[in-house]
């Protein structure tokens, strides 16, 4: 198995909902933390999903300040599990106006792992 610890995305939010963190299909991750930075003059709201199975719930809604206002949505304490294909979505008030980073750890099954799973299943 192959795993990677650091940042697992950043940009920016986009007025409609969309993707801002997908898991590798032949993966699984654990979101260490999630940040929020506000790049423009006025206040944002965003709100945050994850979609699990192709179903999107909502999980959280924050108002990031004003200019150079910050937050922090996932701290180390906390873990948000994730399997092949979730993601976590988001869309802010504004286009642009709010930068994120996502961070945490992805653990990615390598080709002898899997070839050794589809061996044990008679593949």
């Amino acid at each position: 198995m192959g795993k990677f610890i650091g940042t697992l995305a950043d940009g920016t939010v986009a007025a409609a909902k969309g993707a801002i963190y997908t898991v590798p299909l032949s993966s699984s991750a654990k979101v260490s933390w999630l940040s929020l930075h506000n790049a423009t003059g006025g206040n944002e709201v965003v709100i945050l999903y994850i979609r699990r199975r192709g179903t999107s719930r909502r999980f959280h809604q924050v108002t990031v300040d004003s200019s150079g206002g910050s937050a922090r949505i996932v701290d180390e304490l906390e873990q948000l599990p994730l399997s092949g294909g979730d993601s976590i979505e988001a869309q802010s008030s504004n286009a642009g106006a709010v930068e994120y980073v996502v961070g945490g750890e992805q653990i990615s099954a390598d080709s002898s792992t899997i070839d050794g799973l589809v061996r044990s299943l008679g593949g």
